[in-house]
């Protein structure tokens, strides 16, 4: 009984191939260039506060932070794509998704690099 089962299993596989491998590649390109990206704005807001030197901007990027934080990464997402359309910006599913996370994981790579750096 279990045979056919695993026989049908990789039959799916086998006939889906090629769909798998093309969203494995989306899949990493999305994650890289959200990888590089959150990691380049995390670094150019510890800088900005950093160099500036001034409660206001220590303030303003704590609350940016604080903010971008406390949304939910699916509302980020829809307000990327639905939003910005809205607004006459009209990006691709692909443009959308790399911006929203690159905004999201900002925020959280940006607290990683304070506490690394104020450790």
């Amino acid at each position: 009984m279990m045979g056919g089962f695993w026989l049908d299993t990789i039959s799916v596989i086998h006939t889906s191939i090629g769909s798998l491998l093309q969203g494995l590649s989306l899949t990493a390109s999305i994650s890289l260039g959200t990888l590089l990206l959150s990691t380049l704005c995390a670094l150019a807001l510890y800088s900005i506060v950093l160099i500036v030197d001034s409660r206001i901007t220590t303030g303003a990027v704590r609350a940016l932070v604080w903010i971008v934080r406390g949304i939910p990464l699916v509302v980020i997402i829809f307000l990327s794509y639905y939003g910005l359309a809205l607004a006459g910006l009209e990006l691709t599913p692909y443009q959308a998704s790399i911006a929203s996370l690159t905004i999201f994981f900002s925020a959280g790579m940006y607290e990683v690099i304070r506490g690394g750096f104020d450790s």
